[in-house]
């Protein structure tokens, strides 16, 4: 202030400029000026709270960071340069609000556009191939169902033969050969008859896989038992019951028909004598999974009438003619297709299927799968996709063989050989063909792992990225296979 500066009585003049002591004159202007300053902070300080001081600094200290962090998303002023990178940058990623979900919403937008076409492209060039009535009420298609109702005699010829070794009636030797007996009758005569009736492809692989089930519940089935009558004397090892169940069941008060057909009815392949339960069935949940179910599973058959039929019925005239580069295009063409029908009959099955008989017959666990699409390997995808099958062949195979002082490698092949075996019947008593194609791809996926497991292992992007490879290229290389053996035949 100009007052601090005006000093009264000095040489007359009132001024500084006119006074003689120019010295001490100025020193006794700074110390006015100092005085008066500090007073009036002392003023301040009494008038205004000490928490206002505190809170008004943090809070100017939080908007210099926020301004500062803000400075790469937030649009500067205009004609303000701030030290930021461009926004499809790496490093700027994390600064970006919602990331690049516009670019996702394209991809999937494109993706439908594209399907939708080719959906319009296929009705106009073939029309509509679905029929329903045909799929019901042509004759030749019954004989299955036939063959179905005839497993009931293997399942009641098993109980008979258990309960007569749990009276002690039959010894073990002969339960034994009665027991190998009636799989090995239930391997052959099933298969055989779809192989001669030649029921519809759909109807004949329904017919094998129920066949197949049934065998590997029966082998569980067998092989539980005998482990219960050898420690029928020694304390309990089954799973404890659950506060829904009344009491747990003990050996041999489990073998009963009632019990059989129960398990059957559960979504599992191997045996327990006592199994987690559901307190009450959901019935909202059960209805929204039925009608799910419904809907996915005839779209899954249009695909297959409309889409895959026919790409692979051009074929088997290229394959003959060795014509390379038609074969890569059917491959190609029969990829999207043929992954949309694989999803989605792996969740109709998977989720919906083994959810909805869970849910009737209140079986507990759910765990049918786990998150193979995440396979950093082959070997991971093997052991996750398909856990009821998994549990069975590490409950049945591979661990009795290690029981049996073989090494872990051998019993790794011995499961792959079980597992390939059974794909190979799967496939070749439908289409009518031993090729053993199916053998050899299952066989040829221990190097594949080996190989996915040793040099993928840190990598597991790149390694997921091969295993969508290995399905999305090699399930139509092998449907166009089959379905030429199977033309051929």
């Amino acid at each position: 202030q100009t007052h601090l500066y005006h000093v009264e009585g000095c040489c007359g003049t009132g001024t500084i400029e006119g006074c003689c002591g120019t010295g001490t004159t100025m020193s006794l202007k700074r110390k006015l000026a100092n005085d008066e300053v500090i007073t009036e902070l002392k003023n301040m300080r009494k008038r205004i709270p000490a928490s206002q001081i505190v809170r008004d600094a943090s809070q100017s200290e939080a908007e210099s960071q926020q301004a500062h962090s803000s400075s790469v998303s937030s649009p500067p002023l205009r004609g303000a340069f701030l030290p930021r990178p461009s926004l499809l940058s790496s490093e700027a990623f994390q600064h970006v609000d919602n990331g690049y979900r516009g670019f996702v919403n394209l991809g999937l937008l494109l993706m439908i556009l594209n399907n939708f076409r080719l959906v319009i492209a296929n009705l106009y060039k073939y029309g509509l191939l679905f029929k329903p009535s045909g799929v019901i009420f042509e004759w030749y298609r019954w004989p299955a169902t036939l063959i179905c109702l005839s497993f009931n005699v293997f399942i009641v010829g098993t109980v008979l033969v258990e309960k007569r070794v749990s009276q002690g009636r039959l010894s073990e030797k002969a339960a034994l050969l009665w027991q190998r007996a009636i799989l090995l009758t239930l391997l052959v005569v099933p298969n055989a008859c779809v192989s001669y009736f030649q029921p519809a492809l759909g109807w004949a692989i329904s017919s094998v896989l129920l066949n197949t089930v049934i065998l590997m519940k029966l082998i569980s089935y067998m092989d539980v038992n005998q482990v219960a009558r050898q420690n029928r004397k020694k304390p309990s090892h089954s799973h404890p019951a659950t506060a829904s169940d009344t009491s747990p069941v003990v050996y041999p008060n489990n073998v009963t028909l009632k019990d059989m057909y129960r398990f059957l009815l559960f979504p599992t392949l191997c045996y327990k004598l006592n199994y987690p339960r559901s307190p009450e069935i959901r019935w909202g949940f059960l209805c929204r999974r039925c009608i799910e179910m419904v809907f996915l599973t005839v779209l899954v058959i249009i695909m297959v009438v409309q889409y895959i039929i026919p790409i692979v019925e051009k074929t088997p005239a290229a394959i003959q003619n060795r014509d390379v580069l038609f074969l890569l295009e059917r491959v190609l063409k029969l990829a999207g297709p043929n992954l949309y029908v694989w999803l989605i009959g792996f969740y109709v099955f998977f989720h919906l299927y083994l959810n909805v008989i869970a849910e009737l017959t209140g079986f507990a666990d759910r765990q049918f799968y786990l998150d193979w699409w995440n396979s950093p390997s082959l070997g991971y995808y093997w052991r996750t996709w398909n856990l009821p099958v998994h549990q069975w062949l590490v409950q049945h195979v591979y661990i009795p063989a290690r029981r049996r002082g073989y090494s872990k490698s051998t019993c790794y092949l011995l499961v792959f050989f079980v597992s390939a075996v059974f794909h190979e019947l799967i496939l070749a008593v439908p289409f009518r063909s031993v090729k053993f194609a199916a053998f050899f791809a299952m066989m040829g996926q221990i190097p594949l792992i080996n190989l996915t497991d040793r040099y993928l292992k840190d990598h597991k992007t790149l390694g997921n990225v091969v295993f969508w490879i290995s399905i999305v290229l090699g399930q139509p290389a092998c449907v166009i296979m089959y379905y030429y053996y199977g033309a051929t035949a």
